[in-house]
């Protein structure tokens, strides 16, 4: 029986993520950044957001958001982004938390170093996709949750 984490990485590895922290790589990455569907499709499958969830993390409404996970429509640059610094973003939680489903639940749970309010609710800026890394790298090198 395989563990949730198989399903995550062997994509992640072959999509070739750039480190969102490098932004040269995010540039180039994004210029060539056309297959939109198997990035959100892997969003939602490891986070276990739902649609209204997923499309206010990109700042779009649940309508565009189900039309992008069905075709292959050209994004614009910013969205591009953002989608895969949350691919990136989720990567980097189920490497920490070893499955999808932990990173789940810490991503849905209220935290009291983000001011009582859940990883999930900051993730619709670029700042909050890093602060709930910088999160993620403090839980991994030995702070709490």
């Amino acid at each position: 029986m395989k563990n949730d984490t198989s399903k995550v990485k062997e994509p992640l590895v072959s999509y070739g993520l750039p480190s969102f922290r490098n932004p040269a790589a995010m540039i180039g990455f994004i210029s060539g950044f056309n297959q939109v569907s198997p990035y959100l499709e892997l969003l939602k499958e490891n986070t276990k957001a739902t649609d209204h969830t997923i499309a206010y993390w990109l700042n779009i409404n649940v309508k565009t958001y189900r039309g992008y996970r069905k075709s292959e429509t050209i994004l614009k640059p910013d969205i591009k982004e953002h989608l895969i610094m949350l691919v990136a973003l989720m990567k980097h939680g189920v490497q920490v938390f070893g499955s999808s489903a932990a990173f789940g639940k810490w991503l849905h749970s209220e935290n009291f170093i983000l001011g009582k309010k859940t990883p999930a609710d900051l993730l619709n800026t670029n700042s909050g996709v890093r602060m709930v890394d910088d999160r993620l790298s403090g839980i991994e090198y030995g702070d709490n949750a």
